[in-house]
């Protein structure tokens, strides 16, 4: 695993910016919760009450200026709680799957966080997102 440098200490910090749709929003709401039933025994709960509150934020911009997409800062213990709830085949009644899409949005933030800024070759090797 990569050291991790005083640049890169902050950047975990403050988290890394991912962006999503308005449909990948409401995916992200139906699975990431304010709180998990024995939280207080998780190292990393899969829950976050910050993250609920910004996709919902994120949620109600969308909606009310009519984005189609909107960027999340998302910190270690987000992207792990997304990875825990999200399966790349998973979907809501009705609607596309966007697991997939989701999680390697996820997948390449984490590169970041550990490897830094991707070249554009890597970056499509890994998806776009």
């Amino acid at each position: 695993m990569p050291t991790i440098t005083a640049k890169d200490s902050d950047e975990i910090t403050r988290g890394v910016p991912v962006r999503f749709t308005p449909d990948e929003l409401w995916h992200l709401h139906t699975v990431i919760r304010h709180e998990v039933p024995d939280q207080e025994d998780w190292r990393y709960p899969p829950a976050s009450i910050e993250l609920n509150a910004d996709i919902g934020a994120a949620i109600l911009a969308c909606t009310d200026d009519g984005l189609e997409e909107y960027t999340l800062l998302l910190t270690p213990q987000h992207l792990c709680a997304i990875d825990y709830h999200v399966r790349a085949d998973q979907k809501p009644p009705a609607w596309p799957a966007y697991g997939e899409k989701i999680l390697l949005k996820v997948f390449l933030a984490r590169a970041r966080l550990w490897l830094g800024p991707l070249t554009d070759a890597q970056h499509d090797h890994r998806g776009k997102g």
